[in-house]
């Protein structure tokens, strides 16, 4: 099974791993990768963990394994480093199927947003842009569930945690001598949050409002319809596409108010789900709106129309964002992803604050982060050799 041209070992028995983990424990630091099927099943199919560390290369085999808690247990320690690239994916699946959160994370992708790389930057990019080395990605549809695994896709998935530590170490001496250490530390919390794995229902109800034309009482029960599904697969442990399918929900939403039999009537649903759930349904239906559900609805619709002059300036203020975020050697993608643009056009404050709580107040200084405050008009005068931009509010001129 083992290519030639890599050394690496093979762990397919419990024992194995309980050996592995327990010559790992010592360790400063691992660089793992996972390989998962999640298309078209009720819960994700982890296949395959590549770790590399001091001790070598090391190929987990998640489909013969029982029991990966000896792995799970490095994952978790707050003594080892775990350096990732794009980590955020391969936590998710770690906490959908073991309830997990990691901690004592880095990761290079992050990590190359404040070392001059676009972000997000793919894993061939950095190869390429630190060490010179072509990383072969051919191989984009693998099925990691067969056994025995064919030596290229072993190549391959070594090739994804080989030189992760080399790259980490490289882009950490560039950030640290620009003295962004503490900023990319606190960007790499994110990936130790709860919050960030577990997903928020009001986040998906809302997200799926957007792309909808309901009426308020039917994002009201969609809101409702998305926060119940998600408590009952935290209750049961099931996914919450086999607590409820996703399709279902605006269908739901529309015609759950006509009635049991006219919902029996719909071949999209399951009539096994409405007449075992109907009760739950009706009061999901009709339940008094609370003030916390207007708030919430407020903000994902009902936006009035933009101003097309105000607008112009929103893009005009982003733009000299960019650039300033440029000048740092840090990608604007990092610090303003296109997520945050949207909350602080919205004038949603949770925006504003992640602005002003973490490492970007300290990026963009605190005259940037005024002018991002958007409740206040701005105006821009073009003079010879300047640009006056003037807060109206307080009618101070800010000259570049």
């Amino acid at each position: 099974m083992k290519p030639d041209s890599i050394n690496f070992t093979w762990i397919d028995t419990d024992h194995k791993l309980k050996d592995f983990s327990k010559d790992h424990t010592l360790q400063q630091w691992i660089a793992f990768d996972t390989e998962f099927i999640g298309e078209r099943r009720d819960k994700t199919l982890l296949c395959l963990i590549q770790v590399s560390s001091e001790l070598g290369i090391f190929l987990i085999d998640c489909i013969k394994i029982n029991d990966l808690t000896p792995f799970l247990n490095l994952v978790i320690n707050p003594d080892i480093l775990k350096i990732t690239h794009a980590g955020e994916n391969d936590y998710k699946v770690l906490f959908e199927l073991y309830r997990i959160i990691p901690v004592n994370v880095a990761d290079v992708q992050i990590a190359a947003g404040f070392a001059g790389y676009k972000f997000p930057v793919s894993l061939a990019g950095l190869m390429s842009g630190e060490l010179n080395r072509k990383l072969d990605k051919s191989y984009t549809v693998i099925d990691w569930e067969q056994r025995p695994l064919d030596e290229r896709y072993i190549q391959y998935a070594v090739e994804d945690v080989l030189f992760l530590k080399q790259i980490y170490d490289r882009l950490l001496a560039r950030i640290t001598k620009a003295g962004m250490e503490s900023w990319i530390k606190q960007e790499f919390e994110f990936l130790t949050l709860r919050e960030t794995y577990a997903g928020s229902p009001e986040k998906e109800a809302l997200a799926a409002i957007n792309l909808t034309q309901l009426s308020q009482k039917e994002r009201i029960l969609m809101l409702r319809l998305y926060q119940w599904r998600y408590d009952q697969a935290e209750l049961t442990g099931k996914s919450k596409e086999k607590i409820l399918p996703k399709k279902w929900i605006n269908i739901l939403a529309r015609q759950l108010k006509h009635g049991k039999k006219h919902l029996l009537s719909n071949r999209s649903i399951s009539s096994g789900f409405i007449d075992a759930q109907w009760t739950q349904l009706e009061l999901l239906l009709n339940q008094p709106t609370t003030d916390d559900e207007r708030e919430l609805v407020k903000n994902a619709t009902g936006e009035t129309p933009t101003d097309p002059v105000h607008e112009s300036l929103q893009d005009l203020v982003m733009s000299i964002i960019r650039y300033q975020c440029r000048l740092k050697g840090v990608d604007p993608g990092l610090v303003m992803p296109p997520h945050i643009i949207k909350l602080l056009k919205r004038k949603v404050t949770d925006a504003s604050k992640i602005l002003e709580t973490t490492w970007r107040s300290d990026l963009l200084g605190d005259e940037f982060l005024k002018w991002i405050d958007f409740e206040n008009l701005l105006s821009f005068t073009f003079e010879e050799n300047k640009i006056i931009i003037e807060k109206n509010d307080k009618n101070k001129n800010l000259k570049h």
